[in-house]
């Protein structure tokens, strides 16, 4: 009888886990990925103001 129950109750816990998990792995990770996605774009956005608005010239003295 011990075995009917507990084959009853993995039969429906173990779907509840594998639904459970799959719906907080992403949520999870959604946020952090806009995040980085976010933060990135403001880099790009950075570093295009600084080369659109740099009067830095190259001289033949220069020495790299």
């Amino acid at each position: 009888m011990e075995i009917i129950y507990l084959v009853i109750f993995f039969a429906i816990f173990i779907p509840m886990v594998i639904i459970g998990k799959r719906h907080l792995y992403v949520h999870e990770h959604e946020a952090s990925i806009r995040k980085e996605i976010n933060k990135f774009d403001e880099t790009i956005k950075t570093i295009d103001v600084i080369t659109t608005k740099s009067d830095f010239t190259i001289s033949k003295d220069h020495l790299y």
